[in-house]
């Protein structure tokens, strides 16, 4: 009898689904955008998921951003740190496992430069590098967060 083998992306995990999170908290404090609970916000969110959904605090499962003052530069809400932890996020996703990205911080709309926008405008979200590296716009974020899942994968 043969058997044929779906392509990797397909297997199930010998464990079951796989549940990963990225939450991404920016106070931007010490400029005139300060907001002040968004640190707060991705921490109960975080634990919030982790007692009701079955996430596991550990870090291969979950990472935190924040741009909290004596945060390590790898932990920093960069433009660079959120599309490398957006990378981790959705690396190896098969079907049947979560994912949830979660930011707390200031979104902005610049204009829409290649025409899919109906009113003529991205949603970004604005990162504590913005001044340096830009926003991190809608499209950017579809290629990077949502294009790479097979289907299956909840996020």
């Amino acid at each position: 009898m043969s058997v044929t083998q779906q392509p990797l992306a397909w297997r199930p995990r010998e464990n079951g689904p796989r549940r990963k999170a990225l939450f991404v908290g920016i106070c931007y404090a010490g400029t005139s955008s300060f907001l002040e609970m968004c640190h707060e916000d991705a921490w109960k969110i975080k634990d919030f998921f982790c007692k009701h959904y079955g996430f596991t605090d550990t870090p291969e499962t979950i990472k935190v951003l924040m741009d909290a003052e004596n945060t390590p530069e790898s932990e920093r809400p960069t433009k660079e740190n959120i599309k490398a932890g957006i990378e981790w996020l959705v690396d190896e996703a098969i079907a049947g496992d979560s994912l949830l990205f979660y930011y707390s911080g200031h979104g902005s709309r610049v204009p829409n430069t290649n025409d899919r926008e109906k009113d003529g405008y991205d949603e970004a979200l604005c990162l504590v590098d913005m001044d340096q590296n830009g926003l991190l716009v809608d499209d950017e974020l579809n290629e990077i967060l949502v294009q790479p899942l097979p289907a299956g994968v909840q996020l």
